[in-house]
C-alpha cells in the first residue's frame, strides 16, 4: 500500500512538473515574439498596457515556477510540498480574483475572454481539489508532516527546484538588441499594400488609402480601399505587418460577431444580431479600440499617411486622429 501511495505521489509531482515546464515554455516564446515585436514598431514606446503585459507574465512566470516546485518536492514526497501548493493556490486565486479582472484583463471585453477565464477558473479548481487532497494525506501521515528535519527528501527537491530556476531563467531572458544591425536595416518606407480578389484585376498588388474596421458576418473585420480605382475588400490583416496581438484580438473579436450572427435569433427588420444592449456596446467598444491600435500601429510601420475609420453603433463612419 505505501509502494502504490508513493507511486501516485511521484505520478503527480511529475504531472505537476510538466506542467509548470509548459506553462514557462509558452510565456517565453510569447515573450519573445512581443519583444522582437516591441523593438523594430515601438522602440521606444513604454505605455501602460505594455508595462502590464509584461507584469502579468512575470507574476504567471513566478507562479509556474512555484507549481514546478510544488511537483518536485511532492516527487520526492516532501513536507513541503503540501505548503507549496497552498502558495501556488493563493496566488491562482489572486490571479482570478484580483489582478486578472482589475489589472491583467480590463482593457479586453469579458465576453471575448470568456472561454480562457473559464479554463483558468477550472484549472484553479482541480488544483484547489488536490492541494485539500495532499493536506488530508498529510493529516493521515502519507506524508511527512511540519515540524520535520531537513533531510534527503527536500534536498533532492531543492536540487531540482534550483536547476528548473537557472534552465527557465535561461530559457526565458532575451538578450539586448543588436543597435549596430538595426541601424543597418533600410528604412521602411514601401507603401502599405495588400493583394486585392477582385476580378478586375487579379493578382494586382494595390496601395492602401484607407482601412475600416467593420464587422460583416462570415467577412473579415477589416477592409481595405485601395488608392487606384476606390474599390473596397476585406483585407486579411497578416498583410498589414501589424503585431500578432493585435491580429489576435481582431481574430477574436470577428469569432464572438460570428457566433452572434450564427444564432437563429438575427433580426430580420434591422438585419442585425440580436444581441443585448451590453453586448452591442462591448462590440462596437472593441472596434473603438482596434481601430485606434491600428492607427497607431500602421503609422509606426508606413510612413505614407493611410485613413483609419470605424463604424458605430448608429452606422457612422468616424475618423481616428493620426
Amino acid at each position: 500500500m505505501e509502494n502504490m501511495t508513493a507511486i501516485a505521489f511521484g505520478m503527480l509531482g511529475a504531472f505537476y512538473m510538466f506542467g509548470g515546464y509548459a506553462v514557462l515554455r509558452a510565456i517565453a516564446i510569447d515573450e519573445l515574439i512581443d519583444t522582437v515585436i516591441e523593438r523594430v514598431n515601438y522602440p521606444e514606446e513604454t505605455s501602460e498596457p505594455v508595462i502590464t503585459g509584461r507584469f502579468k507574465k512575470r507574476f504567471l512566470g513566478v507562479m509556474a515556477l512555484v507549481s514546478f516546485a510544488g511537483g518536485a518536492f511532492l516527487f520526492f514526497q516532501s513536507a513541503l510540498a503540501t505548503a507549496l501548493f497552498c502558495i501556488c493556490l493563493a496566488m491562482q486565486l489572486l490571479h482570478v480574483l484580483v489582478l486578472g479582472p482589475r489589472y491583467f484583463d480590463r482593457d479586453e471585453d469579458i465576453d471575448f475572454n470568456e472561454s480562457g477565464r473559464q479554463a483558468t477558473i477550472n484549472a484553479m479548481l482541480i488544483y484547489a481539489v488536490v492541494t485539500v487532497c495532499l493536506l488530508y494525506a498529510q493529516h493521515l501521515g502519507a506524508l511527512p508532516s511540519f515540524p520535520h528535519s531537513w533531510s534527503l527528501r527536500e534536498s533532492a527537491g531543492l536540487a531540482v527546484t534550483v536547476a528548473f530556476a537557472i534552465y527557465a531563467y535561461r530559457m526565458t531572458r532575451i538578450p539586448p538588441p543588436n543597435t549596430d544591425i538595426l541601424q543597418s536595416l533600410p528604412p521602411n518606407d514601401q507603401p502599405l499594400q495588400a493583394e486585392f480578389s477582385n476580378s478586375e484585376q487579379p493578382g494586382n498588388v494595390i496601395s492602401i488609402a484607407e482601412l475600416r474596421v467593420q464587422a460583416t458576418a462570415h467577412e473579415e473585420g477589416l477592409w481595405a480601399r485601395s488608392k487606384a480605382n476606390d474599390f473596397w475588400e476585406t483585407v486579411d490583416p497578416d498583410l498589414l505587418g501589424i503585431s500578432i496581438a493585435l491580429e489576435s484580438r481582431i481574430s477574436k473579436w470577428e469569432d464572438r460577431y460570428d457566433q452572434f450572427c450564427d444564432t437563429d435569433e438575427m433580426d430580420a427588420l434591422n438585419d442585425e444580431p440580436n444581441w443585448s444592449d451590453p453586448e452591442k456596446q462591448a462590440h462596437f467598444h472593441e472596434a473603438h479600440s482596434i481601430a485606434q491600435r491600428l492607427k497607431k500601429e500602421v503609422t509606426s510601420l508606413h510612413p505614407h499617411k493611410v485613413k483609419v475609420t470605424w463604424v458605430n453603433q448608429d452606422g457612422e463612419i468616424l475618423d481616428i486622429p493620426a
